[in-house]
């Protein structure tokens, strides 16, 4: 799927089955907005333990780029030569995974170490894009095959891994962690779902209700957080953690979606006002006693 995710949520239409239980003291948040001077939209996609958070903005009806945020200095990223740049993931060595589009128009996926960009595509793809990258230098993202199929991936020391839900129609691989566990989602006959994957078994993620769910992000304490449908078409952002949920909202907003977590529990995503603008927030926890 593509990066941007807002107009495809909202078309997206499935029912699950799997539904555990909320948060019986549900952590709350504080939440600010990240703030690019200029911007007229923005995402966040991912942090780290740093401090460090990374997105995406855009100014008018110019080219997207990526931003990184270090405790509010902003610096703008786009990868030498392209026409749009989308960080998406960034681990504590502060290398920084995504996708850009060059001038041809066509995307592939990225890694950056320190301003030295590296070009990943998975063999054969019509369209790569990576999304997430460990401590290890584990890259995880997805790829278009010749037939049009979506399927995500494992790049580990040079070699790429196809992963699929087995009996799905597609999958989307967004983040993995030190432990090798990988978050993300699929579609199959019944609907689109989260999963959670560890140790080769695929657990499916659904919140309470909800029509569809989407997993994007996962730290070490296999906390998984993403962004869900409920019946009247709002969408609302989760964390998932020991078979529970928490409710992500931004207060006044009327779409939410959380895309990544840190270690330490802070979260980074998407809100939406009521005027229809979009913006990149953090959120820190704190526990109600």
């Amino acid at each position: 799927m593509k990066t941007n995710k807002i107009d495809c949520i909202a078309s997206m239409l499935a029912s699950l089955a799997f539904a555990p239980a909320l948060q019986a003291q549900p952590t709350q948040y504080e939440f600010e907005t990240i703030n690019i001077a200029g911007s007229t939209a923005a995402q966040a996609f991912d942090a780290n333990d740093n401090g460090r958070i990374v997105g995406i903005f855009q100014a008018g009806s110019a080219a997207t780029h990526g931003f990184i945020d270090d405790a509010g200095s902003i610096t703008q990223l786009d990868v030498p030569g392209s026409l749009k740049t989308y960080p998406q993931g960034v681990n504590n060595r502060q290398e920084i995974v995504g996708q850009y589009v060059d001038s041809n128009s066509v995307a592939h996926g990225f890694l950056d170490d320190s301003g030295n960009f590296q070009t990943i595509d998975y063999p054969g793809a019509l369209f790569s894009e990576s999304l997430g990258i460990n401590d290890r230098q584990q890259i995880v993202g997805i790829y278009i095959d010749a037939t049009g199929h979506e399927h995500g991936y494992l790049y580990n020391n040079g070699t790429f891994k196809q992963i699929d839900v087995p009996g799905s129609a597609l999958t989307d691989l967004r983040k993995i962690n030190d432990r090798g566990q990988m978050t993300g989602f699929f579609q199959n006959a019944s609907g689109e779902h989260g999963f959670l994957y560890t140790r080769g078994s695929f657990q499916p993620i659904s919140y309470p209700g909800a029509v569809l769910t989407d997993a994007y992000g996962l730290n070490n304490r296999s906390q998984v957080v993403g962004g869900y449908m409920a019946p009247n078409g709002t969408i609302h952002g989760y964390l998932y953690a020991k078979g529970r949920f928490t409710p992500i909202n931004y207060p006044g907003a009327i779409f939410t979606i959380a895309f990544g977590v840190s270690d330490t529990g802070n979260v980074v995503g998407l809100y939406i006002t009521s005027s229809g603008v979009a913006h990149a927030f953090l959120a820190r926890p704190f526990t109600t006693p």
